[in-house]
């Protein structure tokens, strides 16, 4: 797993949220948000709608995330990845208090409207608007696997890749946006071995969190010199849970163990033993 630290051109991740978030607000010419295009517009738009029809819940929550110039709204999009618990628990405990969560999940009716008026997750990926952040992330590998490459086919317009919910969209719809919850991420990480399973920052490894390489790392062995370069785990220190799901959920043990990697390891090895240790330590 690679650590993201920065973007395009050295430019901290904070500085990249606070860019994401003028992204999915942008302003008209009077400095007016744009009800179709702006998060805050749609929100507001909504908001209006819950009012006209007496629906108190819905106005409650809705009015909870306007409440001081959008504070609360801003730091869904902003928040850092590390407190994501604790903002989860803030949104949760409301929600169940307005009687608009259902064991800790989100009633269906408030979870469309989210997704589908006030967030629009697909909109934003299709618009243009996730290939611009793909684009300032400046990724040329995918974060979760380090396997395989994500990158942006100009002549098409297109993203060969995906953003990954790290926190699933369908149980945290309010996270859709989320800056520190989209990670730019390979179809088989996320489509193929991630899916929906429930990733945390307490049960797996976050790319904007954590360096895998300081808490895990590969055990590599010649099992055969005819046969295969085997690839295993070792934990290196706490949390062991985390690595493990990590590595288990997102099946690296299957994926760096392919017949066509070990094939070309074995073929690196007996190359390399014409050389001397020295010699290849310093090729290395």
């Amino acid at each position: 797993m690679i650590l993201l630290k920065e973007g395009k051109d050295k430019v901290r991740l904070e500085s990249l949220a606070l860019n994401h978030w003028e992204a999915i607000n942008p302003l008209t010419e009077e400095g007016n948000h744009r009800v179709d295009e702006s998060l805050i517009g749609r929100l507001n738009s909504v908001y209006e709608e819950h009012l006209k029809q007496s629906h108190r819940k819905e106005v409650l929550f809705y009015k909870w995330l306007i409440h001081d110039n959008y504070k609360n709204l801003r730091e869904l999009i902003l928040a850092d990845i590390s407190i994501y618990p604790s903002l989860i628990l803030k949104v949760t405990s409301l929600l169940a208090f307005l009687g608009l969560a259902e064991n800790e999940k989100v009633i269906e009716s408030l979870k469309g409207e989210l997704l589908e008026k006030v967030f629009q997750y697909g909109n934003w990926r299709s618009n243009g608007k996730g290939l611009a952040l793909f684009e300032l992330l400046d990724i040329e590998v995918c974060p979760y696997c380090n396997i395989e490459t994500i990158y942006v086919d100009y002549d098409k317009d297109l993203l060969i890749g995906t953003f990954d919910h790290y926190y699933d969209k369908a149980i945290y719809p309010y996270l859709s946006l989320s800056f520190y919850n989209l990670v730019p991420s390979c179809r088989n990480c996320n489509e193929v071995h991630k899916k929906d399973k429930n990733f945390s920052i307490d049960t797996h490894l976050h790319p904007y969190m954590d360096d895998y390489n300081t808490v895990s790392r590969f055990e590599c062995e010649f099992v055969d010199e005819q046969v295969k370069y085997e690839v295993n785990w070792e934990v290196l220190c706490d949390p062991a849970t985390r690595c493990f799901n990590y590595n288990n959920h997102l099946g690296f043990t299957a994926r760096y163990n392919q017949k066509n990697v070990s094939d070309q390891a074995g073929l690196i090895y007996r190359l390399g033993q014409q050389y001397t240790l020295e010699q290849r330590l310093e090729y290395v």
